[in-house]
């Protein structure tokens, strides 16, 4: 009996790891290292700090997203923890607190200005998952924040890990952040029936499926010009390589092709994240393997 409760809690501990989703945390990991690259950081304290501060706070947000977005959730088949149960919410509610008193703890010492975006990034965190305002039920303001968010607050947060602010780190974010909207309107497609029961009114519910495809392609096609404009070669080389799975996602119709389209161009990218700072890729790497042992083993899904 002993054993078996120990066995329980640390069934729990590993789900509440997971409900933390370091499969949609891996887009901001890589950004956040490529805002710090560009701002010419070093890979010290501070560094460590602001990227597992960042973590926890982006963490909790998901977390919350989660709880709120139950009922759609398990009608779209997906994030099994919260949508069918498995996991307490009130247990869920006490881990957002805890991961992000931590996130407050570890970020402490940094500057001004990169608690500023900080705080910046939670609000649009809240406002994007919390009724009554939900941005990600709103279309259009959906595409926006996750543009914000993703593209140029995550990019800025880690530029000012270790330095000061320049406007040349938003010039060097906005390919990012196009691209980031990009992906992000193509998840939005496979989700349609889930969101418009639930209520919610994305992008995609707005255009169409076939109208939202266009638009993903037309921002990926901004955030490829704006990396040349910039000379940034992590950019123009990461979105060239994922502009034709949108292409292909245009000329497919259907959600196999939608899925491969946002879910490979972070990974992509990634790798370039990975070229300038090494040890992300070995991370990477350990994160992918034990999420793909996880589901396996809990769900029996292959995953990602």
């Amino acid at each position: 009996m002993h054993q078996g409760g120990k066995g329980r809690k640390a069934i729990l501990l590993i789900d509440a790891l997971f409900l933390l989703r370091p499969s949609i945390l891996i887009p901001c990991w890589t950004i956040f290292i490529i805002g710090h690259f560009h701002s010419g950081g070093g890979y010290g304290h501070k560094f460590f700090s602001a990227l597992l501060g960042f973590t926890l706070l982006m963490g909790g947000v998901y977390i919350l997203n989660q709880i709120f977005d139950r009922e759609s959730d398990r009608i779209n088949n997906k994030l099994f923890l919260l949508s069918l149960g498995i996991f307490p919410i009130w247990l869920a509610v006490l881990e957002v607190v805890l991961v992000w008193g931590i996130s407050l703890y570890l970020i402490r010492g940094l500057s001004p200005s990169f608690f500023h975006f900080y705080l910046l990034a939670w609000a649009l965190g809240l406002l994007y998952t919390t009724p009554p305002i939900k941005l990600k039920g709103r279309p259009i303001l959906d595409l926006l924040a996750n543009m914000v968010g993703y593209g140029t607050l995550a990019f800025l947060l880690g530029g000012l890990s270790e330095k000061g602010f320049t406007l040349d780190l938003i010039r060097w974010s906005l390919p990012y952040a196009f691209a980031v909207g990009g992906v992000f309107v193509n998840t939005t497609i496979v989700d349609i029936a889930g969101d418009r029961r639930t209520g919610d009114r994305t992008t995609a519910i707005l255009l169409g499926s076939e109208n939202s495809r266009y638009l993903a392609l037309i921002l990926i096609g901004i955030g490829l010009s704006l990396a040349l404009i910039n000379h940034d070669p992590i950019a123009t080389i990461a979105i060239a390589i994922s502009l034709p799975l949108f292409v292909l996602a245009i000329i497919k119709r259907n959600d196999r092709y939608d899925i491969i389209s946002f879910r490979l161009p972070p990974f992509i990218l990634s790798l370039g994240a990975g070229i300038i700072f090494p040890p992300y890729l070995l991370f990477l790497a350990v994160v992918i393997v034990s999420m793909r042992i996880y589901y396996k083993r809990r769900f029996n899904l292959i995953f990602p």
